[in-house]
């Protein structure tokens, strides 16, 4: 199995794992997620950790294959999403910590989150690993740095 997918099926073991354990993850327990909906608690959390900067409903679509019969609305993502404790997504991570440890990592950091995100950086078209070349957006072209990852070292392991 490619690292790639062992991080995944780690992730998703994870949240197998607290949907027997719901009622503490969830605001009303033994009532919330108590019966049978396209967003239960798991294809919700599963949802979270997938969604990309598009909209809800976009969201939505890819999540279920663009199929119309099996697609929940937007109002139902919402409605759901307010039953679950903040606490949900730290557990997940400090879960994911335990199981991939950075091993006091620049000075024992906890990974807390995991995003892509770009910051553009002083111009300089000598560097080919950060330069984009001119374009009808950038008439000179830029460059700019690309990180995936944020680190705390306050963050508490449960």
């Amino acid at each position: 199995m490619s690292f790639p997918h062992k991080v995944k099926s780690t992730l998703w073991a994870i949240v197998d794992t607290m949907d027997r354990n719901s009622e503490r993850f969830v605001k009303n327990p033994g009532k919330d997620f108590s019966r049978e909906r396209k967003l239960g608690f798991v294809p919700l959390i599963r949802f979270f950790l997938s969604m990309e900067s598009g909209c809800i409903n976009h969201e939505l679509l890819k999540f279920f294959n663009f199929l119309p019969e099996d697609i929940s609305s937007a109002s139902a993502f919402i409605q759901q999403r307010a039953k679950l404790l903040p606490d949900t997504f730290r557990h997940i991570l400090s879960q994911f910590n335990l199981r991939f440890p950075l091993k006091g990592f620049m000075g024992g950091y906890s990974l807390i989150a995991a995003d892509g995100c770009e910051f553009n950086i002083t111009r300089n078209p000598k560097d080919p690993s950060t330069y984009h070349p001119p374009t009808s957006n950038s008439k000179k072209g830029f460059n700019s740095i690309h990180t995936v990852s944020l680190y705390d070292s306050n963050f508490a392991l449960e």
